[in-house]
């Protein structure tokens, strides 16, 4: 539990939900010190009912029943108790895990960046949603059975240790006095059985892991179809994708069957020595009862601590497998929040862009240079700077590097040379070819990332009359998948309706209007010299296009040997790392590197993270 506890913060007092998890462990603790104490009177009533049997004493045996009436509804209520509290746990821990991760993870630019991690970065949403979940019941399942076993081991093996007269015993010819039979015996049996478990076990926890790896594949695989489905139509590609998506689920299917034989060898020893455990403790204590040591209550208390320490001791063997899954999803809990904590040393050891804040307020290149894999960009000029109001496009031909200067200046591609400064950032807008639509309502897509309340619905109604898209006013405030509605045309167009909202004093472009006709490109574009003419445009393009620009900018492209950046390491203890020299380009268009085609994943090619075509 010490890796989980690196996970939470270092003081109490630091969340409620961490204080709220701390007594609920309490409570839980206490209760199964209560429901132990229970267990040991109950063994004791034992003693009592079966001598009462031997002696066949009926007065004594009626009122030891209505003795067992009182402890089994002590022990149901404290059985209840431990279960609600133990269930809560679950909900508090995963509660606290999330808030920590999520906190971390929706950092400025960690998303992006993330995503440059490597496999660690690949499928967020398992890490936050089911491997955090999965770790969450599983800590606490574990922890609880763990403490109650520990608690019910010390106090039966005083029971035992107190059955446990000297018992002559005689082998060959030879007595000898054995001290503490039931206590040794008892002992010797479940620890042989923990050792093979673990040693027949071991595999579970790496096959445990390759399962999920492979299971997050599969579905991103099917996810992948998903989005594409009107693509995929149009080229007559199911036979393919069916390919792709059954090779996926073919490793997924080798993974498990790998995993049910060994969970199949485990069983072997867990199922073996629950069938031994039926005669074993009788076994032990018959040398006691017929040599007159133990009375038959006696041996019926022995038989209980024998069962209660034999479980307390088999709580190894019979959670070995939960054990190594749980081991498997830490070591994925782990591996993400360590590149979490990573993130800001990502490629240290490739000179980086300053970004900083104009003195007053204009947008600067001082000597900027950007690092690509097989390249370097500069600017035709040392020096350059663009000031309130006025219109400048930056140009270069196709793989020269202008997205990454796009990304650069919002501080998402620090990798290069140079200094940038900007404006205030709250002065400042970037759009995008594929604009971010968040779950809501299109209101909310209009408002993003401000409140909604902070505009009104006459406010909306008019953005989208300006950009035409007025047919979608009466289902303004219907909550759907806007992102699937709406063609990236109209999405495009979207994003120009947010900067009438929102009206920054800087607009950035980078292929905003690429999937607009040329008529509504022109009613786009008309907005930044009639609702906006005050603001600043700066815009990313091949070629110099329409008047609306005063100053043209070049970028060139540099040749060098292809390089790498350095990662740290962040791989978990027991999954592997995408290991130090990790390519961190693979969620980027390769088109940036010079090369025509991006990477294909699973098959497909994908955009860059920002759609655009370089």
């Amino acid at each position: 539990m010490l890796d989980l506890l690196r996970l939470l913060p270092n003081r109490i007092v630091a969340s409620s939900h961490t204080r709220s998890l701390v007594i609920n462990a309490a409570a839980t603790a206490f209760v199964i010190g209560l429901n132990t104490v229970m267990q040991v009177r109950l063994n004791t009533w034992n003693g009592d009912f079966y001598g009462a049997l031997e002696r066949r004493d009926y007065d004594t045996f009626v009122n030891q029943l209505g003795v067992f009436l009182i402890l089994a509804a002590i022990l149901l209520i404290l059985v209840v108790a431990q279960t609600w509290l133990q269930e809560l746990g679950k909900v508090l821990l995963r509660v606290e895990l999330t808030h920590r991760l999520v906190e971390r993870w929706m950092a400025p630019r960690a998303p992006y960046r993330l995503r440059l991690a490597g496999e660690v970065g690949a499928h967020p949403d398992q890490r936050l949603q089911e491997d955090v979940r999965h770790f969450s019941e599983l800590s606490v399942g574990l922890a609880t059975g763990l403490v109650q076993s520990s608690l019910l081991l010390l106090t039966f093996v005083g029971v035992l240790w107190t059955l446990s007269q000297a018992i002559p015993i005689t082998l060959f010819g030879w007595t000898v006095e054995v001290h503490g039979l039931l206590l040794w015996g008892t002992l010797l049996f479940a620890m042989t059985g923990s050792l093979l478990t673990f040693w027949i076990g071991a595999p579970l926890v790496p096959l445990h892991n390759t399962r999920y790896t492979r299971e997050a594949q599969f579905r991103y695989a099917i996810v992948q179809v998903a989005d594409g489905a009107q693509e995929i139509a149009f080229a007559r590609g199911e036979a393919a994708e069916r390919v792709l998506v059954e090779d996926a689920f073919g490793r997924v299917r080798a993974v498990m069957v790998a995993l049910a034989g060994a969970i199949a060898r485990v069983t072997w020893i867990t199922s073996g020595y629950g069938w031994l455990a039926i005669v074993a403790p009788v076994a032990l204590a018959a040398p006691a009862y017929f040599a007159g040591a133990l009375t038959f209550g006696e041996v019926m208390m022995a038989v209980q601590a024998f069962y209660q320490v034999q479980q307390s001791l088999r709580w190894f063997v019979d959670n070995y497998p939960t054990i190594a899954d749980w081991r498997a999803t830490r070591a994925r809990v782990d591996e993400f929040h360590d590149a979490l904590e990573a993130l800001d040393t990502l490629g240290t050891d490739t000179p980086h862009i300053t970004v900083a804040t104009h003195a007053d307020g204009h947008l600067a290149f001082e000597n900027v240079s950007i690092k690509l894999p097989d390249s370097t960009t500069t600017f035709t000029v040392d020096h350059a700077e663009v000031k309130p109001g006025e219109r400048v496009v930056i140009v270069g031909p196709a793989g020269v590097g202008k997205s990454m200067l796009f990304r650069a200046m919002a501080q998402l591609w620090p990798w290069g040379g140079g200094t940038i400064l900007m404006p205030p950032q709250d002065t400042v807008m970037f759009l995008t070819q594929r604009p971010h639509l968040p779950a809501g309502n299109l209101a909310d897509a209009l408002a993003y990332p401000r409140p909604r309340t902070e505009w009104g619905d006459p406010d909306y109604e008019a953005a989208l009359r300006r950009v035409g898209l007025a047919a979608y006013i009466p289902t303004m405030n219907t909550v759907q998948r806007w992102d699937r509605e709406l063609s990236l045309q109209e999405q495009q167009s979207l994003s120009f309706a947010r900067l009438l909202l929102h009206r920054p004093q800087w607009i950035f472009l980078d292929e905003a209007t690429s999937a607009c006709i040329e008529s509504q490109c022109e009613a786009l574009l008309s907005m930044l010299t009639e609702e906006l003419a005050d603001a600043a445009v700066i815009a990313l393009a091949r070629t110099p296009t329409n008047g609306l620009y005063s100053r043209t900018l070049q970028l060139v492209r540099h040749p060098e040997p292809k390089t790498q950046l350095k990662l740290p390491e962040i791989g978990g203890a027991d999954t592997p790392s995408p290991g130090p020299h990790a390519d961190p380009f693979p969620a980027v268009h390769r088109e940036e590197a010079g090369e025509t085609t991006p990477v294909r994943v699973m098959g497909r090619r994908p955009p860059s993270s920002d759609g655009t075509a370089d």
